[in-house]
């Protein structure tokens, strides 16, 4: 029972004046039972179970809400709450989404990911329960692992994120010729196909996607960049700046090391001749 007594620890010994004391904690595990429809614990967790939960005419059936005791207190690297199905009607494209919110026993806690946090921070073990319970009993049709419209017949999912989406809101990605939602797929930059995160390479000149066809190879660093990022001589913008700026040191190399050009009087070298003034023609 060291879990459960390192997580009453750390919520009767904070300052907060709102965390709860031993009093209340023993009162909200006796609220549970009558609660909810059971109530266990064992070493390392609590658990509730709800009544069998209905959305929008589709049966899910009960829940468990399994909460460790590491999580009591706001514990650093505390173990997440599980959400498991007693009696689990799942859908039919994903097995392992048993609930439009719950994705392998995780709950997308969306707006009440603040409140829940609270609640297990401050150990109000009856808050915290019920608010899960409520997100259980709510259906936010903009952001479910599996929309229950589609509960029953799998609908079309995006075959990168798993979600689904809706068919005029679907790209078919041209290089692996699956259908993707609209946060998974790219517009080629240069030829406009839809490319998936996996078949679009990501320039890294001009950081834009491109699919395969629109990439080049660089000739001097072997860079892979897309048509627009690479010259007519298969060179890329940094190694054509490259290229400039050693061509310019070069020259300037060259115009100071040229010999002066020999004038009238100037030796040769041995045996050469230094031409004599021109006589004067006066008188």
């Amino acid at each position: 029972m060291k879990e459960l007594s390192d997580g009453v620890d750390r919520i009767t010994w904070s300052d907060d004046p709102d965390h709860c004391d031993i009093a209340s904690l023993c009162d909200d595990v006796k609220s549970l039972e009558t609660e909810f429809a059971d109530m266990d614990w064992d070493t390392h967790e609590l658990w509730v179970r709800t009544d069998p939960i209905v959305l929008e005419d589709v049966y899910l059936g009960p829940f468990e809400i399994h909460l460790p005791f590491t999580c009591l207190g706001g514990a650093p690297g505390s173990m997440e709450f599980r959400i498991v199905a007693t009696d689990p009607h799942p859908s039919a494209k994903r097995e392992d989404v048993v609930h439009p919110h719950v994705e392998s026993g995780h709950l997308c806690e969306g707006d009440a990911t603040a409140p829940i946090s609270r609640a297990l921070e401050q150990g109000r073990l009856l808050d915290f329960f019920q608010i899960v319970r409520s997100v259980l009993n709510t259906y936010n049709a903009d952001s479910p692992y599996v929309k229950l419209e589609n509960w029953e017949d799998g609908g079309i999912q995006c075959a990168d994120c798993g979600y689904d989406v809706d068919d005029d809101e679907s790209s078919f990605c041209e290089a692996c010729q699956s259908t993707y939602c609209g946060e998974c797929i790219y517009g080629c930059g240069r030829c406009s196909d839809y490319v998936c995160r996996g078949c679009s390479v990501r320039c890294p000149s001009c950081e834009e996607r491109y699919c395969g066809g629109c990439m080049l190879t660089c000739s001097t660093c072997k860079k892979e960049l897309c048509n627009g990022c690479v010259n007519d001589d298969g060179i890329c913008e940094s190694c054509q700046a490259e290229q400039q700026a050693q061509e310019g040191i070069t020259d300037n190399d060259d115009s100071t090391q040229q010999p002066p050009t020999p004038g009238n009087g100037e030796q040769q070298g041995e045996g050469a001749i230094i031409a004599e003034p021109p006589a004067s023609n006066a008188a």
